[in-house]
C-alpha cells in the first residue's frame, strides 16, 4: 500500500523532530535508529524506508535545509550585501524551524550540515561576489567564508540572537571584506 504524499512528508517530519529532539541531548554517534522510532512513534521498518541510517538521516536533513537556504539566499542577495542576505535568510529560516537549525548547528548535526553548505553555496557565493573561478585560491576562500559565517550565525543562535541581526550582518561584512578583495 502506498502512503500519500502527505502521510509521507508527515511521517518524516515527526521522524526529523525526534531526530532533531534526541541529538540536543546525545551526541550523533550515541543517536540510535530504535530511540528516534520510539520518540517518533514508528517502527524500524518505517524508518528504513526512508533512511540507510541515522547519518543518513542528517544528510538528508541538511541537504534539504541547505536547499531551503540556497533559494532563499539567492533571492535575498538581490536586494542585500551578502554577508546581510546570509543573516537574513538564516534568521527567517530559524523562525521558521528553530528545532532543525538548532540541531544542525549543534555538534550533532554541524558537520554534515556544513560540509553540505559549503558544497552547495560555494558557485552562488563566488559569483556574487565576484570571486575569480580560476584563481586556485578561490575555493579556500570560499571554504573559509561559508564555515566562518555558519560559525557567526551558529553562535548568535545559540545565544538566542541576542544582537540584532543588521549587528551581526555587519560583523560578518567585517570578518569576510579582506578576503574578497585579494
Amino acid at each position: 500500500m502506498n502512503k500519500q504524499p502527505h502521510q509521507v512528508a508527515q511521517t518524516k517530519q515527526n521522524l526529523l523532530t525526534a531526530l532533531c529532539r534526541l541529538g540536543k541531548e546525545k551526541p550523533l554517534s550515541k543517536l540510535s535508529v530504535t530511540a528516534i522510532c520510539q520518540t517518533a512513534g514508528y517502527n524500524r521498518t518505517t524508518f528504513y524506508n526512508y533512511y540507510q541510517d541515522v547519518e543518513d538521516m542528517v544528510d538528508q536533513l541538511a541537504a534539504q535545509e541547505v536547499g531551503r537556504i540556497r533559494a532563499n539566499l539567492a533571492e535575498n542577495i538581490r536586494h542585500h550585501q551578502p554577508s546581510a542576505a546570509f543573516v537574513t535568510t538564516f534568521a527567517r529560516l530559524h523562525a521558521e524551524d528553530a528545532a532543525y537549525y538548532d540541531f544542525l548547528f549543534s555538534p550533532s548535526g554541524f558537520p554534515a550540515f556544513s560540509r553540505i553548505a559549503r558544497q552547495e553555496l560555494a558557485g552562488l557565493l563566488g559569483q556574487k561576489l565576484g570571486l575569480p573561478s580560476n584563481d586556485p585560491r578561490t575555493a579556500y576562500r570560499l571554504d573559509y567564508l561559508i564555515t566562518a559565517s555558519l560559525t557567526v550565525v551558529g553562535h548568535w543562535i545559540a545565544n538566542q540572537r541576542d544582537l540584532p541581526s543588521t549587528v551581526i550582518a555587519d560583523l560578518l561584512g567585517e570578518l569576510t571584506r579582506p578576503l574578497q578583495k585579494n
